[in-house]
């Protein structure tokens, strides 16, 4: 697509872009192989917080690389993120890398009436 369409799309889903706030609610350090950090921090859309859970490897120094875990359509029915479903991504902390599991709008704690992936021609689904 020719430059000048694609930077109409672009614009979009421009946000403003401001600071994150973020903030270290809780730490459970009961873990044999990590520590859990319960985070939230300023949204890039309304006045929302985003809840998120960062995972520390004990067996690496920081600054450590990070993975951003992306859940399945299964926190869109689910109303809570705890138990972290751990079995996923305990291999990743294990190996030295952090893992951040972000609580994203529509999923677990944060739902708000989205219950499929099917796409809708709506604004709201789009800015979801």
């Amino acid at each position: 697509m020719p430059d000048a369409i694609f930077d109409v799309y672009r614009r979009m889903y421009a946000y403003d872009q401001r600071p994150l706030n973020a903030v270290v609610e809780a730490t459970d350090s009961a873990g044999r192989d990590w520590v859990e950090q319960r985070i939230t921090y300023d949204a890039g859309y309304g006045q929302e917080r985003v809840l998120a859970y960062l995972l520390l490897p004990r067996t690496a120094r920081p600054p450590c690389q990070t993975v951003v875990n992306f859940p399945g359509d299964s926190g869109l029915a689910l109303r809570s993120s705890k138990p972290l479903p751990a079995y996923s991504f305990d291999f990743i902390v294990k190996s030295g890398r952090a893992v951040l599991f972000p609580v994203f709008k529509s999923m677990y704690e944060r739902g708000d009436g989205l219950t499929s992936t099917y796409p809708t021609e709506t604004n709201s689904y789009r800015n979801t």
